[in-house]
């Protein structure tokens, strides 16, 4: 995690974090302390790793990457569409938390959507050892007979999108019924941490 995604974390989940990496005294510290001591253990186990996985001057991963120096970076893999969905990928990492939803027509909605890193943090906190396994989802909710005394929500599918993208789409079956559309994290365990919410899709 860099600096900035520590910062924006509140003092719990850094005592979630320094409690993971073994940090002695950390249920004494204060929020800079605690900042400061995750920051330094995990470049450490940075610098660890990157020397175990060092490649020799002769080895085949050596030869990759002179190969790689010499021609350019490799091309980077194609984002999924199969027809129904779309991705795109975000070009610069937001400082807000946004959902906008638009009808492409009577079935399809274009989603498209921006999360800050204080998010993606907190995210990472919350889902803890499930956080690498999880898969990014829009998660669609039939609120048609939603009310205050109620709260009827109905979630109806989760569609898997690529971490990478910043827009989808995505079909309802019923363009007759209300529907809001939640953006976040589903873990293996069926865990879902929710990013973003839109409004109201009639």
């Amino acid at each position: 995690m860099t600096l900035k995604e520590l910062r924006s974390c509140t003092c719990k989940e850094l005592g979630t974090l320094a409690k993971r990496h073994q940090i002695a005294g950390w249920s004494a510290m204060r929020k800079d302390d605690l900042v400061k001591a995750i920051r330094k253990v995990t470049r450490s186990r940075k610098r660890d790793n990157g020397k175990a996985s060092r490649p020799r001057s002769g080895s085949p991963a050596a030869a990759t990457r002179r190969s790689t120096q010499r021609n350019g970076n490799p091309a980077a893999r194609p984002l999924p569409s199969n027809g129904a969905a779309s991705a795109t990928m975000a070009e610069a990492k937001p400082d807000v938390d946004s959902i906008k939803v638009r009808a492409i027509d009577a079935q399809w909605l274009h989603v498209q959507w921006s999360i800050s890193a204080s998010m993606r943090a907190r995210a990472q906190v919350a889902l803890d050892t499930d956080w690498h396994r999880s898969q990014l989802v829009i998660r669609t909710m039939d609120v048609t007979d939603d009310d205050m005394r109620r709260g009827a929500h109905v979630c109806v599918g989760d569609v898997v999108v690529d971490k990478r993208a910043g827009s989808w789409c995505v079909r309802v079956d019923d363009p007759q019924r209300s529907y809001r559309l939640q953006l976040g994290y589903l873990s293996p365990a069926g865990r879902f941490f929710s990013l973003v919410r839109s409004r109201l899709i009639q």
